[in-house]
């Protein structure tokens, strides 16, 4: 009866210490978003993150913290740093060795479309978004060149560090 409990708790135990190892790396967008700004992903051992997002004359790093839970990557951005592009979590869904931004669900969008109302209300202005259906339908999908073609963007694996 031991033998079997001590086997258990060793294979959970090496679960929560490297499980999360064999994510870190770096992360490339599949395209340049408009045919110019790309992103790139670093997920380091240490549990830090740093999105660069860079085009057109910018070049910016935004730094944070990384977690995985159910094929989930959720990366919490930190608000004290000046100039950095995210401030908030970003969530992607993990699907083999690519990140693809999280759907946005009903509740997500009841929220977004109430935000949309009151800002209507405040001023004065005719904002409109699409039904759930079709809003979800385009949802992430985004210009690849400056023609207007658009594509599901995602962030591809390029490069694997090795943790010790």
């Amino acid at each position: 009866m031991t033998r079997p409990a001590l086997t258990l708790f060793t294979f959970i135990i090496t679960v929560f210490a490297y499980g999360q190892k064999k994510f870190t790396g770096e992360y490339v967008t599949n395209f340049p978003t408009y045919g110019m700004f790309g992103k790139t992903l670093k997920l380091n051992c240490d549990g830090m993150a740093v999105l660069n997002f860079q085009g057109d004359l910018m070049n910016d790093n935004s730094y944070g913290r990384w977690i995985i839970r159910n094929k989930t990557l959720t990366v919490f951005f930190d608000t004290t740093k000046p100039n950095a592009r995210y401030k908030d979590t970003l969530n992607f869904k993990i699907k083999g060795k690519r990140l693809y931004i999280s759907d946005w669900t009903k509740e997500m969008y009841a929220k977004f479309k109430a935000k949309v109302v009151q800002h209507n209300k405040e001023t004065g202005e005719n904002l409109k978004l699409p039904a759930y259906k079709e809003f979800d339908r385009t949802y992430n999908r985004t210009p690849k060149n400056f023609q207007g073609k658009t594509g599901k963007q995602f962030f591809k694996k390029t490069k694997i560090y090795s943790c010790h």
